[in-house]
């Protein structure tokens, strides 16, 4: 038989430990998503819309950012990790070419069934969503959020140069 040193039980609490802490942060980005979820997307609404209790679901994506202290101890409770939603949206699998149809008014001067065909594919060209699930919607909204950052910084910069060479040329 193996002879036990007795750390046995504190090595079990350790590795315990260890797997709250490998938890933790994952828990407090789903809570954040979730918590979006329901008082920002469903409250925006007013409340209403998809789903509907016990007759719908709706898929949600979100993308969550987090930051946390430079002190990354494993005994720490992760309190120090902050995190929001960066994006996030709720999706399907198209918008139907029906509906955007139904939404445009313009008048028809096709005469034949090929010809209103013809005419409709170019009035919704470019107007439908084919890919409108929520992790692509959400990916699109960081897209757009990145780009408007880099607009930003560059507009920013360019602010300051357009300021230092005025300040130059009164000198």
């Amino acid at each position: 038989p193996k002879k036990s040193n007795g750390n046995s039980k504190q090595q079990t609490m350790t590795n315990n430990n260890s797997r709250n802490n490998n938890n933790a942060i994952p828990k407090k980005i789903a809570k954040c998503a979730l918590h979006h979820y329901e008082n920002v997307l469903i409250k925006s609404n007013g409340g209403g819309g998809k789903p509907q209790d016990g007759k719908e679901w709706t898929a949600y994506a979100a993308i969550v950012a987090s930051s946390s202290s430079s002190s990354n101890n494993d005994d720490d409770d992760d309190d120090e990790t902050k995190v929001w939603v960066v994006s996030s949206a709720t999706g399907s699998k198209c918008t139907s070419a029906t509906s955007v149809l139904s939404s445009l008014t313009t008048a028809s001067t096709a005469t034949t069934v090929e010809e209103k065909k013809k005419e409709e594919e170019e009035v919704v060209k470019g107007c439908i969503i084919r890919d409108s699930h929520a992790e692509v919607l959400c990916k699109r909204g960081l897209m757009r959020l990145l780009w408007m950052e880099i607009y930003h910084h560059l507009s920013t910069l360019l602010q300051q140069q357009q300021q230092q060479q005025r300040d130059k040329n009164e000198d």
